[in-house]
């Protein structure tokens, strides 16, 4: 009786820690499983939005967000990681710029160099967007997974 118990227990437990993620978006990016981002997970503001995959644009699924003077964010491998920028957020002037990104934690590495696709016109006042686009290295342990984003910075 007692077993029957705590295994109707143990099941429901795991059904409402799954049931709970179910809105969460997760892909297997090069063998690294990587989630969508959900409202609650970054701060709204000026900073960059990272997303996966790059011809989709804004469209695609939003995997990592960096606000302007803190750390960027991303879910994988089951967990929200708050990771640490090398260097400040990118903004280009010109198409064609090219932009070192460098972010980590203890356990994750996100590196890349992106390509500006788009920058605000010369005499648009007010305007403080870039949007680029590039591979990014992301390493877990001794996952190495490589993948194309398309990224959105500004205010």
């Amino acid at each position: 009786m007692m077993l029957t118990f705590f295994t109707v227990a143990l099941w429901g437990f795991a059904a409402n820690a799954i049931a709970g993620d179910q809105s969460r978006k997760i892909q297997s990016l090069g063998g690294l499983e990587v989630g969508e981002l959900r409202a609650g997970d970054y701060e709204a503001g000026c900073g960059c939005g990272f997303y996966y995959p790059a011809e989709k644009k804004g469209a695609g699924s939003f995997i990592i967000s960096w606000e302007l003077g803190g750390p960027a964010v991303m879910f994988t491998r089951g967990n929200l990681h708050k990771l640490q920028p090398a260097a400040d957020i990118p903004y280009a002037s010109a198409l064609g710029e090219k932009q070192q990104v460098s972010l980590s934690s203890q356990q994750l590495s996100v590196a890349g160099t992106l390509t500006s696709v788009w920058v605000c016109p010369k005499d648009s006042e007010g305007c403080e967007v870039s949007e680029f686009t590039g591979p990014l290295t992301i390493e877990a342990g001794t996952i190495k997974s490589k993948i194309a984003v398309w990224v959105s910075c500004g205010c």
